[in-house]
């Protein structure tokens, strides 16, 4: 059986879990946006979406031209990371936005001729919000595409001068440089021109300074560099996980600072009382503590960390009982599940338990978990704050059911699970089942009777004092509240007003 540390501890990881139940979900639900990007199927909506990180990778590459097909791709790739990573933030940030590839959109269709990406809210297009992704290895070409509409036909991009234009990170800020830098140039060049009676070269040079800063305001920055769009069209898998990774990274901080303040919380408590049972001295309950808080947060870290991944493969499961599991504490609770079986059988691998104690051990502690866990719906119904119902039920749902398991497997083990023995226990609760409800109908039925004649009688005592004090009947009313008090168990000091003229007339003193 586990000792009472061991018990304690394990409340203690089970509510750290639990407080840590809401980190989980978010940045789960995060980390669920890599992996639709990365299998191109989004499981909980059923959409089907036209590229994946998967199909982009499996693109044909010419050996003539693999540098230059491998970068053409990589844009595809880019536009992917885009969508994920934005909706990841918009996730862990509480915004209803969300972005979407218009190759993904019906009303938009493959290969729009203006925008790659549109933000939605609650399914429905912002306006305005149209970007068009631009990666290429000389951005200022691309400027000047947009702005002057230089090359004609496909190659004229003055379609995408009202759009806004995310690229690279490490060309934003060399991209609008030149755009300011151009349109200087050119408002020079028009002034000059204007002065020489040249009106319209004038006027273009003009409109395309114009042009230039217009560009400069819509340029954006995609989130994504050159270098990692090309990493995600070479290595998809890899790319993905790194996204979960640092996601699940930032859910493990949070984690680490819940579970610091739950368990340096506990440990305080402890150590303090410790200290006043003179048990401890103050310094090893400073040193304790922080042990136990370091500890505690490590405990958070791990189990957000662990949690939020769980949870994420577990919305985007192809099993819909699964995704249905992922809504509800169980990723945090499977995390701690497994710490805690951890701790045990690794007392088993050493020889410090045997076969029958390492099943007692994990009968125990799985018993508790899942006891955990619906002591922590009921404590966030009972106490609506967030995380302090949860901890609070989970705790009490863990002592609850490790005494149930305590009691039930001490009475099966003094049986040696011997059938005749195992049936006169169960012949014997039966019994006592028969009689505890024999004695509750007995109960509820005199408590009935009983509550319904004081009801009536303490009624009809009340009726009869206010019509002797209407009345002016001193005597009367002095009966009625001794017959009051009868009903209550007591006997008044004065049967009768006179009694209680008497008195007054007298030194002794009155007992209330």
């Amino acid at each position: 059986m586990s000792t009472k540390k061991e018990k304690k501890n394990s409340a203690e990881n089970i509510s750290i879990a639990l407080g840590n139940s809401e980190v989980i979900s978010r940045h789960g639900s995060a980390n669920t946006e890599f992996i639709v990007a990365y299998t191109g199927v989004n499981n909980e909506t059923e959409q089907i979406l036209t590229r994946s990180h998967k199909s982009v990778a499996k693109s044909k590459v010419n050996p003539n031209y693999k540098k230059q097909n491998l970068k053409q791709q990589s844009g595809f790739s880019a536009e992917l990371a885009k969508t994920s990573r934005d909706n990841a933030e918009n996730i862990l940030a509480g915004s209803p936005k969300r972005t979407s590839r218009t190759d993904d959109l019906p009303e938009f269709g493959a290969n729009h001729p203006v925008y790659d990406h549109v933000e939605m809210l609650n399914g429905k297009v912002i306006p305005g919000s149209g970007s068009q992704m631009k990666f290429s290895g000389h951005p200022t070409r691309v400027m000047d595409k947009i702005a002057k509409g230089e090359g004609g036909g496909k190659a004229d991009w003055s379609r995408y001068q009202n759009a806004k234009i995310t690229m690279p990170s490490e060309q934003v800020n060399e991209a609008r440089e030149y755009c300011r830098q151009q349109a200087e140039k050119l408002r020079k060049q028009s002034e000059k021109l204007t002065k020489e009676g040249n009106t319209d070269l004038a006027a273009k040079k003009a409109q395309q300074a114009d042009n230039f800063d217009n560009l400069s305001n819509n340029i954006e920055d995609s989130g994504v560099t050159s270098k990692e769009a090309l990493f995600y069209r070479e290595h998809p898998k890899l790319s993905t996980l790194k996204d979960i990774t640092k996601v699940s990274h930032r859910a493990g901080m949070q984690g680490a600072k819940y579970g610091a303040t739950i368990g340096g919380s506990i440990s305080v408590v402890t150590n303090i009382l410790a200290v006043a049972q003179d048990d401890k001295n103050l310094e090893e309950a400073l040193v304790d503590t922080a042990i136990d808080t370091t500890k505690a947060a490590a405990t958070g870290y791990g189990t957000a960390f662990s949690g939020s991944i769980l949870k994420g493969l577990m919305q985007q499961s192809k099993n819909a009982a699964l995704r249905n599991l992922s809504r509800t504490n169980f990723p945090g609770l499977v995390v701690t599940a497994c710490i805690e079986t951890t701790s045990t059988i690794r007392k088993y691998v050493n020889g410090d338990i045997d076969g029958v104690e390492l099943f007692t051990e994990l009968g125990e502690k799985t018993t508790s978990t899942l006891a955990g866990s619906f002591g922590a719906t009921l404590g966030q119904i009972a106490i609506p704050l967030p995380i302090a119902g949860a901890v609070i039920g989970g705790m009490v749902g863990y002592m609850l059911s490790s005494i149930f398991y305590a009691e039930t497997l001490q009475a099966f083990t003094a049986a040696k699970q011997a059938r005749e023995q195992y049936e006169q226990l169960k012949k014997i609760s039966e019994q006592a089942r028969t009689q505890m409800r024999h004695y509750r109908t007995e109960m509820d039925k005199v408590f009935t009777e009983n509550f319904t004649e004081l009801k009536s009688n303490v009624s009809s005592c009340l009726d009869q004092m206010s019509a002797a004090i209407t009345a002016g009947e001193s005597n009367a009313f002095c009966w009625q509240c001794n017959q009051l008090g009868s009903l209550m168990g007591a006997t008044l000091q004065f049967q009768s007003f006179e009694e209680f003229n008497s008195f007054m007339n007298t030194e002794e003193p009155l007992v209330l």
